[in-house]
């Protein structure tokens, strides 16, 4: 092209979005690393848009942004042009008023990236959401991670229809999300400034309303994860899975390596109003038929702060400090391949899991899981007209734990219900007819105790034992005399 006087060559030489008001013709005169997106002019003004450009991986390429209107851009040219294959955060960016997702499907060899190196250490960068009523992406068949989320979002989805899903970083996950947060800040004093995540769909998670694929290694952080129980009872939504990772696990599914600190997990109104409803919620997942392993949940609160069993109307919450409940045992895929339910090496500390309904430390009702090698400390169970057991509300599994699970400074009580120990109620399934011990549970100190109403038994350390034979299931405690200070 030919000429002008006007120089703007340095301005041509930055990222991001310009607009030349001097008529004339230009030439674009622009790096290797550079990507137009849209080159509009008229006699008047000629208007461009791009972002750096560098390889990714043999002929693929990746898009750096460092700002919401970047990251439209790169969304569009990530699903325009098959050459783009990844989009890395250069800079903290805040999205505004996110009302749709950018990617209805992130395809399975896509990837978002927001980690970074400084001085040897990993950080990320920070996505920071301001009343967001969308998901980052609709579908992720592809990879998100080391992003973090700081903000507010709630969650709009039709409480009536086919099952509804909603997560912050996706409604539904098919592909991996990992290293990632949600997280809140501090203010000049000092102050934490709470994030939250609050939706009323029927499959509701921080992370992803439902997960199909793996998320790993990924944390919550003083934040609120909340399920808008008077929303979904407007639309006739009577059942919903609520998890501060995800709503539902699917057979599968696994979620590793989590960790939760100073979060919450509940209910608008705190307990189920709505005597109709009935809600799964979990620290993890609302209801899981896959993998749980390596979790750790500290300083929390999940379920319901009410417990007692006289507020004016019940529905039934069922409350965990892992999950909520499971579905199946197992699932057979076309491939053969047999996927078995376990929540495994969790950590619960400091924690309490209450429902006005039931509530278990570990699961809210287990009715075919492996519960293996958790270890729980200063967890508090509260179930109101129900149950509450310290490993689960209900147990009706009979599977078999490899290795026992441990309690320390145990507090497990309802109101006017049932609590123990291993389960505040166990049940023999109809079809199972054979004779097996399904859960151990080893106390190691002289504070296990089990209040029912006004009544209350302190156990000193020994084994909690449940077991089914062709009578029914049943519980017991085995008092450990003689056993050494360290198990």
């Amino acid at each position: 092209m030919i000429r002008e006087e006007h120089a703007v060559e340095r301005e041509l030489q930055l990222c991001g979005y310009f607009c030349i008001i001097t008529s004339g013709y230009y030439t674009l005169s622009l790096e290797d690393n550079t990507k137009v997106s849209s080159l509009n002019f008229n006699r008047d003004f000629l208007t461009a848009e791009w972002i750096r450009v560098s390889e990714f991986s043999g002929p693929y390429t990746q898009l750096h942004v460092s700002s919401q209107r970047e990251l439209e851009v790169a969304a569009k040219l990530l699903k325009g042009d098959y050459l783009h294959r990844a989009i890395v955060l250069e800079e903290d960016i805040t999205i505004s008023n996110l009302t749709e997702p950018y990617f209805d499907r992130l395809e399975y060899d896509c990837y978002i990236k927001g980690s970074y190196t400084e001085n040897g250490e990993e950080k990320h960068h920070t996505i920071t959401l301001e009343h967001a009523t969308a998901p980052l992406i609709n579908e992720n068949v592809g990879t998100i991670d080391g992003i973090d989320i700081l903000g507010t979002v709630n969650g709009k989805e039709e409480a009536s229809g086919e099952d509804t899903c909603f997560g912050a970083f996706a409604r539904k996950n098919y592909g991996a999300i990992q290293n990632c947060r949600i997280v809140g800040t501090t203010n000049s004093f000092n102050e934490i400034i709470r994030s939250r995540i609050e939706g009323s769909a029927e499959y509701f998670g921080g992370f992803a309303g439902y997960n199909y694929g793996y998320i790993t290694n990924c944390e919550i952080h003083d934040t609120d994860i909340v399920w808008n129980d008077q929303e979904a009872a407007k639309g006739g939504r009577k059942q919903a899975y609520v998890g501060g990772i995800t709503g539902a696990n699917d057979a599968r599914a696994v979620l590793s390596d989590g960790k939760m600190h100073n979060a919450a997990v509940g209910v608008l109104s705190d307990h189920i109003r709505d005597t109709a409803q009935t809600v799964y919620l979990g620290g993890f997942a609302g209801s899981s038929s896959g993998k749980i392993q390596r979790g750790i949940l500290e300083n929390g609160k999940i379920g319901s702060i009410t417990t007692r069993s006289d507020v004016q109307s019940i529905g039934r919450l069922y409350a965990g400090g892992i999950a909520g409940r499971d579905d199946k045992q197992t699932q057979e895929s076309e491939d053969a391949f047999r996927y078995e339910s376990s929540i495994t090496q969790c950590q619960i500390m400091n924690t309490s899991v209450g429902s006005a309904y039931t509530a278990g430390g570990i699961i809210g009702e287990n009715n075919f899981s492996v519960i293996s090698e958790n270890t729980m400390d200063g967890v508090s169970v509260y179930g109101g007209c129900e149950y509450a057991g310290h490993i689960a509300g209900i147990w009706r599994s009979t599977c078999c734990a490899a290795k026992d699970n441990y309690i320390a400074n145990a507090r497990t009580a309802t109101d006017t219900g049932t609590a123990d120990i291993a389960a505040g109620y166990a049940e023999k399934p109809d079809a199972y007819d054979g004779v097996h011990a399904t859960v151990m549970v080893r106390a190691n100190d002289n504070n296990t105790k089990v209040i029912t109403g006004e009544q209350s038994m302190s156990y000193k350390k020994g084994y909690f034992v449940c077991y089914v034979d062709h009578k029914g299931a049943h519980q017991l405690f085995y008092e450990m005399k003689y056993s050494g200070s360290e198990w």
